[in-house]
């Protein structure tokens, strides 16, 4: 099946309290729900990221974070993911709660491009699995910084192990950093450029 029962849930807004599954095996590590709510808000209190937001979820997972997100008054998401079994999940989810201006894009989150027309994302997610080097990630926020797919301002919340560091490509500035055990969330902003 691919979808395995889960305790996690909408932890406020409109869908607080409703159930999302998660994808079954190892190869997904779902956001912990007091890791989600310590994110949450900080980005409510620190940033004001969340009410309008147009958000990236990239390696969504479930799709719990771009959820949570929209619960809270995020106007659109774009969630990528390419394993079957946390597609299905992510579905599953996104069905359960009647979410729309939700896209889902099946595939590997280091070859997104986002669609002609689609607005600069505001608040972007990055959770992926341990294995990707921070290295990778940089190169990926490179390519949509250069694609003009990050407005200026926009807020990336980067989950990852605690004993990496994150590697921020130019344009995005380390904001503040929280470790809870084995996991670390680091929180950078976009400052665009002036052209020449």
């Amino acid at each position: 099946m691919g979808v395995g029962d889960s305790r996690m849930r909408i932890i406020a807004g409109d869908w607080r309290g409703r159930a999302l599954v998660a994808p079954e095996g190892l190869a997904t590590r779902p956001t912990s729900d007091r890791v989600r709510e310590a994110v949450f808000s900080t980005l409510d209190s620190r940033f004001h990221a969340i009410c309008d937001a147009s958000v990236l979820d990239l390696y969504a997972g479930s799709g719990a974070l771009a959820l949570e997100a929209l619960s809270r008054g995020a106007a659109c998401a774009t969630l990528v993911e390419h394993a079957r079994p946390a597609l299905e999940a992510l579905h599953r989810n996104t069905a359960t709660l009647g979410a729309v201006n939700v896209r889902v894009h099946p595939g590997d989150a280091a070859r997104f491009v986002a669609p002609a027309g689609t607005d600069a994302f505001t608040l972007l997610f990055i959770d992926p699995p341990y294995k990707i080097a921070p290295e990778d990630v940089s190169d990926i926020l490179s390519r949509l910084r250069d694609a003009e797919q990050v407005a200026s301002g926009a807020v990336v919340v980067y989950e990852h192990h605690s004993g990496t560091l994150p590697v921020w490509p130019a344009g995005f500035t380390l904001v503040t950093s929280r470790r809870y055990g084995t996991t670390s969330v680091s929180y950078a902003i976009f400052t665009e450029e002036p052209r020449q």
